[in-house]
């Protein structure tokens, strides 16, 4: 146990984050130039959070975000040990547009970015378009949707 200090600006009225976490989480302390907004309370299950301890032990993709996407989209994953990782941009017609992660990985959160380009570099059109992560012989599928 121990504590865990998480420091981000804040640019909007509103701000939503999450964290991976291997542990079930007593409490959550929101408090920017050491004023007091807010205290939250969590529970070992709260899906606001990630994944709970369970989840957090397999592999994880959780589903990108902002979603539908218009530039460019995150895209959160767990892996629960080191070893090879994939994640790949399929388009609906099941054709690979893109690798963002193919190598060896450790453990724990990852954070991959799609800036809505495909391998060659040009924009993709809007429309549906899936995530899909490997590792060992798991695999776990997102869809992802770009408007203009």
């Amino acid at each position: 146990g121990g504590d865990f200090d998480f420091n981000e600006r804040v640019a909007a009225a509103s701000e939503n984050f999450s964290f991976f976490v291997t542990a079930a989480p007593t409490g959550l302390e929101i408090d920017p130039d050491d004023w007091v907004m807010d205290v939250h309370q969590l529970g070992t299950t709260s899906a606001d959070f990630g994944p709970d301890v369970a989840a957090a032990q397999s592999l994880a993709l959780l589903p990108p975000r902002p979603n539908p996407a218009s530039s460019r989209a995150e895209i959160r994953f767990y892996v629960p040990g080191a070893g090879p990782v994939a994640l790949e941009l399929f388009d609906v017609a099941g054709r690979r547009i893109r690798t963002l992660v193919d190598g060896v990985e450790q453990a724990g959160p990852k954070t991959a970015w799609w800036d809505r380009r495909d391998a060659a570099g040009a924009r993709v059109a809007s429309g549906v378009y899936w995530v899909r992560l490997r590792a060992g012989h798991e695999t776990r599928s997102e869809r992802v949707v770009f408007v203009d």
